[in-house]
Protein backbone atom coordinates (compact mmCIF):
# COMPACT_ATOMS: atom_id res chain seq x y z
CA UNK A 1 0.00 0.00 0.00
CA UNK A 2 1.27 3.60 -1.13
CA UNK A 3 0.73 5.47 2.23
CA UNK A 4 -0.63 9.28 2.10
CA UNK A 5 2.21 11.23 4.21
CA UNK A 6 0.64 15.02 3.44
CA UNK A 7 -0.76 16.68 6.59
CA UNK A 8 -1.66 20.60 6.53
CA UNK A 9 0.35 22.74 8.36
CA UNK A 10 -2.22 22.99 11.12
CA UNK A 11 -1.93 19.08 11.13
CA UNK A 12 1.76 19.31 11.24
CA UNK A 13 1.99 21.35 13.52
CA UNK A 14 0.07 19.48 15.96
CA UNK A 15 1.17 15.89 15.43
CA UNK A 16 4.90 17.86 16.28
CA UNK A 17 3.26 19.32 19.68
CA UNK A 18 1.86 15.51 20.28
CA UNK A 19 5.08 14.04 19.67
CA UNK A 20 6.97 16.52 21.63
CA UNK A 21 4.33 15.30 24.83
CA UNK A 22 4.51 11.97 24.70
CA UNK A 23 8.41 12.01 24.68
CA UNK A 24 8.02 14.25 27.65
CA UNK A 25 5.59 12.24 29.13
CA UNK A 26 7.81 9.03 28.92
CA UNK A 27 11.01 10.68 30.39
CA UNK A 28 8.54 11.91 33.08
CA UNK A 29 7.28 8.62 33.49
CA UNK A 30 10.78 6.74 32.90
CA UNK A 31 9.25 4.91 30.14
CA UNK A 32 10.90 4.14 26.78
CA UNK A 33 9.50 5.91 23.44
CA UNK A 34 9.91 4.81 20.50
CA UNK A 35 11.78 6.79 17.82
CA UNK A 36 9.84 10.28 17.56
CA UNK A 37 10.34 10.09 13.79
CA UNK A 38 8.56 6.51 13.87
CA UNK A 39 5.87 7.85 16.58
CA UNK A 40 5.10 11.02 14.04
CA UNK A 41 4.45 8.41 11.21
CA UNK A 42 1.92 6.34 12.82
CA UNK A 43 0.08 9.31 14.29
CA UNK A 44 0.08 10.77 10.26
CA UNK A 45 -0.77 6.92 8.82
CA UNK A 46 -3.76 6.66 11.64
CA UNK A 47 -5.05 10.00 10.53
CA UNK A 48 -4.75 9.78 6.76
CA UNK A 49 -5.99 5.98 6.68
CA UNK A 50 -7.42 4.94 9.60
CA UNK A 51 -9.49 7.13 10.91
CA UNK A 52 -9.35 11.12 11.18
CA UNK A 53 -7.99 12.37 14.57
CA UNK A 54 -9.03 15.09 16.85
CA UNK A 55 -5.59 16.30 16.76
CA UNK A 56 -5.93 18.93 19.20
CA UNK A 57 -8.28 16.91 21.80
CA UNK A 58 -5.41 14.46 21.69
CA UNK A 59 -3.12 16.89 22.41
CA UNK A 60 -4.59 18.61 24.89
CA UNK A 61 -6.43 15.18 26.85
CA UNK A 62 -5.85 14.14 29.73
CA UNK A 63 -2.60 12.18 30.60
CA UNK A 64 -4.28 8.87 31.01
CA UNK A 65 -6.78 9.15 28.24
CA UNK A 66 -3.48 10.63 25.62
CA UNK A 67 -1.33 7.75 26.86
CA UNK A 68 -3.91 5.23 25.76
CA UNK A 69 -4.59 6.68 22.62
CA UNK A 70 -0.74 6.63 21.91
CA UNK A 71 -0.31 2.88 23.19
CA UNK A 72 -3.60 1.93 21.19
CA UNK A 73 -2.10 3.63 17.99
CA UNK A 74 1.51 2.09 18.11
CA UNK A 75 -0.12 -1.59 19.10
CA UNK A 76 -2.64 -1.68 16.80
CA UNK A 77 -1.09 -0.02 13.49
CA UNK A 78 -0.88 -2.44 10.96
CA UNK A 79 1.85 -0.71 9.12
CA UNK A 80 1.37 -2.53 6.12
CA UNK A 81 -2.25 -1.46 5.63
CA UNK A 82 -2.12 1.78 7.64
CA UNK A 83 -5.36 0.58 9.29
CA UNK A 84 -5.70 -0.39 13.22
CA UNK A 85 -6.40 -4.14 14.17
CA UNK A 86 -8.80 -5.62 16.87
CA UNK A 87 -11.43 -3.24 16.31
CA UNK A 88 -9.34 -0.40 18.14
CA UNK A 89 -10.73 3.01 17.91
CA UNK A 90 -8.95 6.06 20.13
CA UNK A 91 -10.75 7.95 22.15
CA UNK A 92 -9.61 11.32 20.05
CA UNK A 93 -11.36 10.02 17.35
CA UNK A 94 -12.67 12.82 14.85
CA UNK A 95 -16.56 12.83 15.61
CA UNK A 96 -19.13 13.56 12.13
CA UNK A 97 -20.87 17.02 12.70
Amino acid sequence: MEFNWVLNEEEKALVNLIVDRAIDLCAEHEIEVGDRVELSMDISTTHNHACKLDLEKLLNAEDLDFAHDLMLITNTLNRKTGQLENGAIPRCVKREE
